[in-house]
């Protein structure tokens, strides 16, 4: 039996919860996509200093989507994972790319650094970011 650790289960967790939120509102996704298909961008770390944590949290994602499908009410849900290598500029033009180019509904993104700078442009997008390993403090400061 493979053994599944309590961060991929709380990551899907709240995966489910923000797509369960979305049933009933007029968001970008019903616009974009007819409401039965969303996009999530995962720009982790999947090469470099933290690519352990990254490919953790991408297995886990992928764990999920596949053994929880059932729990998505039939919507169709494409995962598109870039790795940013950890790289502050990188990050930065994937979270545009996923925004712009590919019309992510939401955003996952790992480790403050990374998250802080990729903060303001999913903002400024409207763009819903689910942000992981991360310290709140940090990303939350100025936000009051």
């Amino acid at each position: 039996m493979r053994k599944i650790s309590l961060s991929k289960l709380c990551l899907f967790a709240f995966l489910l919860f923000i797509i369960s939120c979305q049933n009933g509102s007029s968001s970008v996704s019903e616009y974009e996509h007819g409401n039965d298909k969303y996009i999530i961008g995962a720009n982790l770390p999947l090469t470099g200093n933290a690519a352990y944590y990254g490919v953790q949290a991408r297995d886990g994602l992928k764990f999920g989507f596949e053994h929880f499908s059932d729990f998505t009410e039939g919507k169709e849900i494409k995962v598109i994972y870039e790795d940013n290598n950890f790289n502050l500029r990188e990050a930065v033009g994937i979270t545009k790319r996923l925004i712009e180019v590919d019309k992510a509904d939401v955003l996952i993104s790992a480790f403050t650094p990374i998250v802080k700078a990729t903060l303001g442009v999913a903002e400024s997008t409207g763009t819903l970011m689910l942000a992981t390993l991360t310290s709140a403090d940090q990303i939350a400061k100025g936000k009051e």
